[in-house]
């Protein structure tokens, strides 16, 4: 097993009133670390990356909180100032006005983490954002609704701060010429499909370009639609294309399909109306046969024996391989989400294929020692008798993973609450994107420094944060693996760490008090991060936290 070294954090209180002699001051520290502030303190630390987030007082609603790094500690500037919020203000031009969601996006700092999105509703299409300013924004604006004739807006820009104080960013959007896209999804025999959701996306980013179409359930002789038929439409200069095909809740089964290789240039061009239309041939969805009915039972395996009958339970089928597996791959994807009856029956309506399930009891007392099943199955059956009966999900109990927290001296470290999230390793992303979902769980230390928590079979990031009163920092090991019934997690010891300190200061260069501080540390370059240090600046805008003096063993 494989523990990476303890992050550490601790706010030192910043105070003209110097303690009375306790901790390190009157235990001293242990070797290759001086006691400094009643903390110990490590001589020699690592240089590493870290994040700095600064978020204003929960006071101050109109400033969001910021960002630097990712950045060496060596070439960290630790203190900080909230620069001046810029308005960004503007409308929708063109032959309507529309009503849109607008939202002014740029990366977040930390790898595979959601953007940082500033974003308001505009029903008349007018909208105005105070953001910081910044470069890499995006801006994007999607219709509120759904059967809007226009398609989404997006531009990037940078955003500097105004020559002159409270100065707006005037910025108009125009909404882009478009040309109608007509065509018809049918069945791999040619039978049309009706109430199927399509939409057009951009095949490299997969962002939304089009309007929204639901195909015909019925022929219309008066209009001359007759059912699978569709109309959407793109952006005039839009070039390839991929179209991406549905089921709605009137045909949930359908898997979803992406027709790719599209592009206006070889579609057929009708002059009179000056659309484009889709050949029948390019839409047609794979041989899938019926949907095949699969039912059964969800039952826990609790720990102290039997079985019992899961109700409520939340079940998700996810295949991206249907069809059979014996023979060629059919493209397409099937989302499905059911709920157990009271008795933990379920039944669902999937096509042939292999289906990943996942089952999570409900948040209730009864079910409390269980934990989350993922399995695989293979759903198939004839045309003459479409259903597959009888599965039976088990859901098994929870294992119990243990340990015991000491300090470097080896003295036990109690009433330390510890964290166990699960989900992969937060700073191995590859472990991370293939760990199955896991539910966590928090114990508090025993005065041996011992605890206990039940948690499925995976890897878990544990964190340690011992009492104030304690003067010891947190703790963060990464990894740690559960494969075994009673999984001895092995001694979690807290090294000393290394400070941190700044000043931060707000837009008009006062200090400002009460900032939120977290420090989040990275393993690697490419590394989520690992929340390890936070605190509050006091009342003249000061902070210091105490930092992991090495990221590694």
């Amino acid at each position: 097993m494989r523990i990476l070294a303890a992050l550490l954090v601790t706010l030192v209180a910043c105070s003209d009133d110097a303690p009375a002699p306790s901790g390190c001051e009157v235990d001293g520290c242990p070797e290759g670390s001086v006691c400094q502030e009643g903390v110990c303190i490590a001589e020699a630390p690592d240089d590493y990356l870290v994040a700095l987030r600064f978020g204003p007082p929960a006071t101050d609603l109109g400033q969001p909180a910021e960002w630097v790094g990712p950045i060496l500690l060596s070439e960290l500037r630790p203190s900080f100032r909230f620069e001046r919020m810029v308005e960004v203000r503007g409308s929708l031009e063109g032959r309507e006005s529309p009503g849109a969601r607008i939202e002014l996006s740029r990366p977040s700092p930390l790898p595979l983490r959601a953007p940082v999105v500033f974003g308001t509703t505009a029903p008349d299409g007018e909208f105005s954002l105070l953001v910081p300013p910044g470069d890499g924004y995006e801006i994007a604006a999607t219709p509120l609704d759904p059967a809007a004739t226009w398609v989404p807006v997006r531009r990037t820009l940078d955003i500097a701060e105004p020559a002159q104080p409270n100065a707006p960013l005037d910025l108009d959007l125009d909404l882009v010429e478009t040309v109608v896209v007509r065509g018809r999804i049918t069945r791999s025999d040619g039978e049309p499909l009706p109430n199927v959701r399509v939409r057009a996306l951009d095949p490299a980013s997969g962002e939304v370009l089009s309007t929204l179409a639901v195909t015909r359930a019925i022929d219309e002789p008066e209009t001359g639609w007759i059912g699978g038929d569709f109309e959407i439409r793109l952006p005039a200069d839009a070039t390839a294309f991929a179209l991406r095909a549905s089921g709605s809740e009137l045909a949930a089964s359908l898997p979803t399909i992406d027709f790719t290789e599209l592009d206006l240039g070889t579609l057929v061009y009708h002059e009179e109306d000056q659309s484009y239309e889709i050949p029948s041939s390019a839409l047609a969805y794979p041989e899938l046969g019926l949907p095949i009915t699969l039912s059964g039972t969800v039952e826990g395996l609790p720990r102290g024996g039997g079985r019992v009958a899961i109700g409520g339970a939340t079940l998700s089928f996810v295949s991206e391989d249907l069809g059979d597996p014996l023979l060629e791959d059919v493209p397409g994807r099937v989302e499905r989400m059911v709920t157990s009856d009271v008795d933990g029956s379920f039944s669902v309506a999937l096509y042939k294929g292999t289906y990943e399930i996942e089952v999570v009891p409900p948040a209730d007392p009864a079910f409390a020692d269980l934990g989350i099943a993922t399995v695989s199955q293979f759903v198939n059956a004839t045309n003459e008798d479409p259903f597959q009966r009888g599965i039976v999900l088990e859901v098994p109990a929870r294992f119990t993973l243990t340990g015991t927290v000491l300090d470097r001296s080896d003295r036990a470290v109690s009433a330390a609450v510890v964290d166990v999230a699960g989900g992969g390793s937060l700073s191995d992303l590859e472990l991370a994107s293939q760990e199955p979902r896991n539910q966590g769980a928090s114990a508090t230390t025993t005065a041996s420094g011992a605890f206990l928590v039940q948690v499925g079979q995976g890897h878990y990031d544990v964190t340690i944060r011992p009492p104030a009163d304690a003067r010891l920092p947190w703790a963060v090991f990464p990894g740690i693996e559960v494969t075994a019934d009673v999984a001895p997690g092995g001694t979690f010891v807290i090294e000393p760490g290394r400070l941190l300190g700044g000043l931060v200061r707000d837009s008009r260069n006062d200090p400002w008090p009460e900032v939120a501080v977290e420090v989040w540390c990275l393993p690697s370059a490419s590394s989520s991060g690992l929340l390890c240090a936070e605190g509050l600046t006091d009342d003249s805008g000061e902070y210091e936290v105490l930092l992991p003096s090495r990221l590694a063993p």
